[in-house]
């Protein structure tokens, strides 16, 4: 009875280890393996190398952004000392044409446009100055900011919504001084 029952199940057939291969069969997995390395080696080096050139690239890039900007904000820095300068003359200027109009009876002419005897075209012309942001826009469109130090960005970035706000302020200011 247990000779019939070896004889109807079926032997699987063993799995050959690597002692019991055939040094033909040996020498196929070892090159496979070997091709194997040396393709993946390949890969990873290539990915690696992409990455070193586009580190490279960036930090070009955010040079170049670190630079214009810079030179940018040298005019910036010059348009704001400028303003900062005629800032209590111009609050002069404005107090003088408050106290005028205040003294002028309703039914007066325009105001004079002079300037304690100097003649002036207008009674008052706000200075105009063109507050740029152009650079750092650039710098944020081609996402070269990322790449600039984190606190150096976040302080650019504040920078420029002052220049911005300035730029607003120079326009309605101009707007304004021509109802005088």
């Amino acid at each position: 009875m247990t000779d019939s029952v070896e004889e109807k199940t079926p032997k699987r057939p063993s799995v050959p280890t690597e002692a019991g291969l055939t040094p033909k069969v040996r020498r196929r997995r070892r090159r496979f393996l070997a091709e194997y390395v040396i393709v993946v080696a390949g890969v990873l080096t290539a990915l690696a190398a992409e990455q070193a050139a586009q580190w490279l690239h960036w930090q070009w890039r955010a040079r170049g952004a670190e630079r214009d900007i810079r030179r940018d904000l040298h005019l910036t820095a010059d348009l704001a000392s400028e303003r900062v300068a005629i800032g209590r003359c111009l609050d002069g200027r404005l107090t003088l044409l408050q106290r005028r109009i205040e003294a002028l009876p309703a039914t007066s002419t325009p105001l004079p446009g002079d300037a304690d005897g100097f003649p002036m075209p207008f009674a008052y012309r706000a200075p105009s100055r063109a507050w740029n942001a152009e650079v750092w826009d650039g710098a944020m469109a081609d996402g070269a900011w990322l790449h600039l130090k984190r606190e150096r960005a976040r302080a650019l970035s504040l920078l420029y919504l002052t220049v911005r706000s300035s730029r607003q302020a120079n326009i309605d200011e101009k707007h304004e001084s021509s109802d005088l």
